[in-house]
């Protein structure tokens, strides 16, 4: 979404002044850099009048010098700013004698000849779009709050893990294929919620599939190389299930052959953020789209979630979430054995149920 609205403002006829690209999902940041590569190619704009630069090694006068120049071949100078957060500025005085930095004074009466692209990892700025839905004030730092209040703007948010399987989804068909659910699932859980590294194997399915429409389950353990029996797909089923053997078993078969620790945690982490969604979505009996949406389930899980939300109880999935936290920072801080945390946590929850 936030792609196709970039390449709206290039398609316009006038293309902004001043445009500023940030956001937590930095892969997104990226794919929005090589996009504008694209939109500045396809509105012929001349190496002449292209500048980039990194604003770590620039000050805001080059900014403001270089957009004041008119294009030499083109319709429009282009100026792109890479890491604008690196950029050192003149900050605003309080003496209303002294004159405004030469970047306010630009954003108050930018060329409108020139297009200023700004790319910013800022993390003071994240969360703007938030503020904005929700009517909240905007407090940003400068020139943050000058840009946002008068020119157009894009913030990549982080996606939420419920949202995975439909950027999944809308990713695949740009590759030209589209994945059954059960795919879609196994890749998340085999390859975890790390967009670009979700994206790489995107890539490499499409190269290894050569043009095929559907991708299956059997197409993702072939080409991401996971094993059908010991994955952590299917120890997330067994976990649904409250079948303790069966996923002690295949955790004990995964850390035997690779360091996924950290991986089971989170999968297990987003599974029963889930289930507990879904439970409480189902008691207090809201519409099953509504459900299903809040939780990212896809609907055709419903049956096989609604029976996994069934094993345990509300109480049994805080505790999960409580012990999970607690091996997360054990394994990033220690040098625990992570098998014996992995039992421990597989015998505790899903041998016996813990009473509401």
């Amino acid at each position: 979404m936030q792609l196709q609205q970039l390449s709206s403002l290039f398609t316009a006829e006038n293309l902004p002044p001043i445009l500023l690209l940030f956001g937590e999902e930095d892969f997104l940041i990226d794919s929005a850099y090589s996009q504008v590569m694209d939109l500045v190619k396809s509105k012929q704009i001349d190496e002449f009048d292209l500048t980039i630069v990194n604003g770590a090694d620039i000050t805001e006068d080059f900014i403001v010098s270089t957009c004041l120049s008119y294009p030499f071949l083109s319709s429009h100078r282009v100026v792109i700013v890479k890491h604008f957060e690196l950029v050192s500025l003149q900050p605003i005085s309080k003496k209303k004698s002294d004159p405004s930095p030469a970047l306010l004074s630009y954003i108050n009466n930018p060329n409108p000849s020139t297009m200023l692209v700004l790319f910013s990892q800022e993390k003071k700025i994240w969360g703007v779009s938030k503020s904005i839905r929700s009517k909240k004030e905007i407090r940003v730092p400068y020139p943050y709050q000058y840009i946002v209040e008068r020119y157009d703007w894009i913030e990549f948010q982080k996606i939420a893990d419920s949202s995975l399987p439909k950027w999944l989804a809308d990713t695949s068909k740009t590759f030209g294929f589209e994945m059954t659910p059960e795919a879609s699932e196994g890749l998340l859980y085999q390859i975890g919620t790390n967009v670009r590294e979700l994206y790489n194997e995107l890539e490499k399915i499409s190269t290894y599939t050569k043009g095929k429409k559907t991708i299956t389950y059997d197409d993702v353990v072939e080409i991401v190389g996971m094993s059908r029996e010991f994955s952590v797909f299917e120890l997330i089923k067994a976990f649904n299930e409250r079948n303790e053997s069966k996923t002690i078993t295949i955790m004990m078969h995964l850390l035997e052959h690779d360091k996924v620790e950290l991986m089971i945690v989170a999968s297990l982490a987003r599974q029963i953020l889930q289930l507990w969604s879904l439970k409480e979505g189902l008691m207090e009996q809201r519409p099953i789209n509504d459900v299903l949406e809040l939780s990212g389930i896809n609907r055709y899980f419903f049956d096989e979630y609604k029976a996994a939300a069934q094993n345990y109880s509300l109480t049994e999935l805080d505790a999960m979430i409580v012990d999970l936290t607690d091996i997360d920072t054990k394994l990033k801080s220690t040098t625990i054995d992570s098998k014996v945390q992995m039992i421990t946590f597989f015998s505790k929850h899903c041998s016996r149920k813990i009473s509401e």
